[in-house]
C-alpha cells in the first residue's frame, strides 16, 4: 500500500509541475488566456533556412524499436553510423564544415499511417529553429497492423545549433 501511495504521490508531483510549466494568466471576464507581458520583443527570424531531405522511411532496416528524438549530425562518421541503424543507403557527400544533418524519429507506434516530416527552418542570430509535423491517424482510420518507425534524415544548411518545434497532425480518414 505504501508503495501505491508513493506513486500516486510522484505522479501528482509531475503532473503539477507540468500544469504550473504550462500556466498562463487567465481574464476572468473573457476567458482567455494572458500572456505576461515582457520589455523585451521575442527575437525576428533572419530568414528562412534550406534543407532537403535525405533519408525517409516508415519502418527501420532492422525493426528495433526506436524513440521520438531529434539528432543533430556534425560529422560524416556520426552520420554514416547512425544512417545504418536504419538504412541500406549509402550517406551522401556532405560538407560538415557548413551543413548539419537532423535525424528524426517519432518512435515506435502500434501500426502503420504514422509519418514525421520537416516543415520549416528559420534562422535567428545564434539558433536554427527547425519545425516538424508528426502525423497520426484519426481513431478508425484503416492502416498496417504491423508495428512502424518513422524517421527522416534533413541536410539543413546550417552549423548553429538547431532547435525544434513539434506540431502534432491527425490525418482524418477518407
Amino acid at each position: 500500500m505504501k508503495r501505491f501511495y508513493t506513486r500516486r504521490l510522484l505522479l501528482a508531483l509531475v503532473l503539477s509541475q507540468g500544469a504550473l510549466a504550462s500556466c498562463a494568466m487567465v481574464d476572468r471576464d473573457s476567458g482567455l488566456a494572458e500572456v505576461p507581458e515582457t520589455d523585451e520583443a521575442p527575437p525576428e527570424p533572419l530568414g528562412e533556412v534550406s534543407f532537403r531531405v535525405l533519408h525517409k522511411a516508415d519502418y527501420n532496416i532492422d525493426d528495433r524499436p526506436t524513440y521520438r528524438n531529434f539528432l543533430v549530425l556534425t560529422d560524416a562518421v556520426s552520420y554514416a553510423s547512425e544512417l545504418k541503424n536504419y538504412s541500406i543507403e549509402f550517406p551522401a557527400e556532405i560538407d560538415f564544415a557548413a551543413d548539419s544533418i537532423v535525424v528524426a524519429t517519432m518512435g515506435t507506434q502500434a501500426s502503420g499511417g504514422y509519418a514525421i516530416g520537416a516543415t520549416s527552418a528559420e534562422e535567428y542570430e545564434d539558433k536554427v529553429v527547425m519545425r516538424f509535423e508528426l502525423v497520426t491517424p484519426a481513431d478508425g482510420c484503416l492502416t498496417t497492423q504491423a508495428q512502424s518507425n518513422p524517421y527522416e534524415f534533413v541536410l539543413v544548411q546550417t552549423n548553429k545549433p538547431i532547435e525544434f518545434i513539434e506540431v502534432q497532425h491527425v490525418e482524418l480518414c477518407e
